[in-house]
């Protein structure tokens, strides 16, 4: 199998669940308006999908985040010299410190000092179809980098063994009007990257979340030179701190000495949250009561709203 097969082959993983969702979703709605062809069957067929469809994503990540709260109550090391100067088993665990890495690198958007980064940067564009022409949001420009490094805690250090998944409060958003001169700079190192459909870029991307070995260093940009404008631009961007107290959660390799994500398709990966484990302990707490709430009320009013249609409809 090519290269570019298998990249395609891990992005379709990861989007099959999505489409089938989206696929039993619509025909949820479809029942319901069929059942009751009114306006007022429409609206609560079509109210109840997206209340059922934010619930679900919602609650996918109330869930990483409930088992990210476990494992740090429940599987937390205090000493990393308990794991590597004995015989261990691989297992999930938890770990607190700092990130160093011998190669800090910058953040192209934020400036942040770290050990890896991922950004996109997209903007609207006008696609031409049968029916006419429509607005999508098209990246432009795209890119991952990563330094080896290692998380150094209490008496000992473990080593990044793959691509990890930045918390929220290492993801930002930022306003490309406030970046209009490292937009200039980052679009002008990358003008002549080049460009990868998405199934393999995001199959790349799978794969450094699944296991890594060294350093990477992509770059993916639509144009060939700057931009003329950057203020209706989307931007996004996610780091690694270097230096900065972090908790690590991710499965324990004793051959290698290091911390990465699970195997197999139903594994989980690596996760890294800012602050320390008393903070994180605190900031999950609060989240998984919150959005916890939150999707029992999406998914309630949802399957109300869904069921309504359909039992009215055939009285």
């Amino acid at each position: 199998m090519s290269d570019h097969s298998r990249l395609y082959e891990r992005f379709m993983y990861r989007v099959l669940p999505a489409v089938a969702l989206l696929s039993g979703l619509v025909a949820l709605a479809s029942l319901g308006m069929g059942a009751m062809p009114t306006a007022t069957g429409a609206a609560l067929s079509i109210g109840g999908v997206a209340s059922v469809g934010l619930g679900i994503l919602l609650g996918r990540a109330v869930a990483s985040d409930f088992l990210a709260l476990r494992d740090l109550r429940q599987r937390f090391v205090e000493r990393i010299d308990t794991l590597t100067d004995a015989p261990t088993e691989r297992g999930r665990i938890a770990v607190e410190g700092r990130i160093e890495t011998d190669e800090p690198l910058e953040s192209p958007l934020g400036g942040r000092r770290c050990a890896a980064y991922l950004y996109r940067a997209a903007r609207p564009e006008s696609v031409r179809t049968d029916s006419g022409s429509r607005t999508q949001t098209l990246t432009i420009a795209h890119g991952v980098h990563f330094r080896p490094c290692r998380l150094v805690g209490a008496s000992g250090s473990l080593r990044l063994l793959a691509l990890p998944e930045m918390g929220d409060e290492l993801h930002d958003l930022p306003s490309a009007s406030d970046r209009v001169p490292r937009l200039e700079t980052l679009f002008r190192r990358v003008a002549h990257s080049g460009w990868e459909s998405t199934p393999v870029r995001l199959g790349r991307l799978a794969e450094y979340r699944s296991a890594i070995d060294g350093p990477i260093a992509e770059d993916y940009s639509r144009y060939s030179e700057i931009p003329k404008r950057f203020d209706d631009l989307t931007l996004e961007e996610k780091w690694l701190p270097v230096d900065e107290p972090v908790c690590l959660v991710g499965q324990f390799d004793p051959s290698r000495a290091g911390i990465g994500a699970g195997e197999g398709p139903l594994a989980r990966r690596l996760q890294v949250f800012a602050g320390t484990r008393t903070e994180v302990l605190a900031r999950l707490g609060r989240e998984v009561r919150g959005f916890g709430i939150a999707t029992l009320v999406l998914l309630s009013l949802g399957t109300i709203s869904l069921a309504v249609p359909l039992l009215l409809g055939k009285t």
